[in-house]
């Protein structure tokens, strides 16, 4: 397998610029996710690492060789498309074998070769279909081994389970990533699914803009998000403007928001005394609590099974909350309490 890097890499669009200054590493083995909204410039950033484009300046470095300029064919790596990309005119195993025969790979090593793979992708039963004739699930899995066979040092995702149902979606993922950690592969996955990212990155790149905002496993980019955009698009967050107005000790600090005084338990300091601030909704308490209770009236009320997401106004300022069994209805009031080292603190406020 291998590693690749990227340095200062700038890709411009006339005057948009689609990928701004970005820098980093993916080490030999590791599965990381580009994460983002639409237009962020992840997918601009994978096509720059496939070779499919050209940057306008930087450099992409694979096993400390320059690829920058090097044509796709000739990089160590493989990409796994959104649309699957797969000949109409072939049948599965044809498929299977075409990246094979354009490596010169003998016939007997290619028969090897994705023997393993309909064996792991459970594909033997359609070697002779055509990709019409399987379902969406079934021609992801062909997109997956075609990639695998060729053994690529670098395999790339972009977005490859967009097209699937939720319950598909969930199976695929858990194939990928298995195959993933059985082969030691180097993987780069485009997403703007945050349930994706979570469960299957080591490492979680969120973009913005064309950059990079924030670098960590997905616990630390859940629990610990650097920005008020990474709290509000990694899954659901509260997030509120709030003044530092004293301190308790090392670790404890008062604030004034629009929802009242809150103490907040943190182990790093504020950035500034005026920043915001932000919670999650599964993190407040129902009911009554000596710190950081507050009491709200249920605005509206969304069973959702194992939870129930209520969205509350606290004085003309709305919150989510999120608690098990409640039996709260529209219109009702309600108490409730926000742990303290379940605040974190984000960015100043300019």
């Amino acid at each position: 397998m291998a590693s690749i890097e990227v340095r200062n890499l700038s890709m411009h669009f006339s005057k948009f610029i689609a990928v701004d200054d970005v820098s980093f590493k993916v080490e030999d083995g590791e599965f990381v996710t580009l994460l983002g909204p639409s237009g962020c410039g992840k997918t601009t950033l994978l096509n720059l690492l496939s070779g499919f484009l050209t940057p306008t300046s930087g450099q992409i470095v694979l096993d400390e060789v320059d690829i920058t300029r090097v044509p796709p064919e000739l990089r160590d790596t493989a990409m796994c498309f959104q649309s699957y990309a797969l000949f109409p005119h072939l049948s599965v195993q044809e498929n299977l074998s075409f990246g094979l025969r354009q490596q010169g790979v003998p016939a007997a090593a290619r028969l090897d070769r994705i023997a393993k793979v309909t064996d792991q992708l459970d594909l033997k039963a359609n070697l002779q279909k055509l990709p019409n004739q399987l379902s969406g699930g079934q021609q992801q899995r062909v997109a997956l081994g075609r990639a695998l066979a060729v053994r690529p040092g670098v395999i790339l995702f972009d977005e490859p389970l967009s097209n699937l149902d939720a319950k598909l979606r969930e199976s695929v993922r858990y194939e990928i990533r298995s195959i993933q950690k059985q082969y030691g592969l180097t993987a780069i996955y485009v997403t703007h699914d945050q349930a994706e990212a979570l469960a299957m990155s080591d490492r979680v790149f969120v973009m913005n803009g064309g950059r990079v905002e924030q670098v960590g496993s997905p616990e630390t980019i859940y629990h610990q998000p650097a920005t008020s955009f990474v709290a509000d698009f990694i899954g659901a967050a509260n997030i509120l403007e709030a003044e530092v107005q004293s301190q308790s000790g090392d670790r404890q600090w008062q604030i004034e928001t629009p929802i009242g005084c809150l103490t907040v338990d943190a182990s790093d300091p504020p950035a500034a005394n005026r920043l915001r601030v932000c919670w999650r909704p599964e993190h407040g308490i129902e009911g009554g609590a000596s710190v950081n209770a507050l009491s709200a009236k249920v605005h509206h009320r969304s069973f959702q099974g194992n939870f129930t997401d209520l969205t509350l106004d606290l004085d003309g300022t709305s919150q989510r909350l999120q608690v098990p069994n409640s039996t709260v209805m529209d219109g009702d009031g309600i108490t409730f309490s926000i742990p303290p080292h379940t605040l974190h603190f984000l960015e100043p406020i300019q």
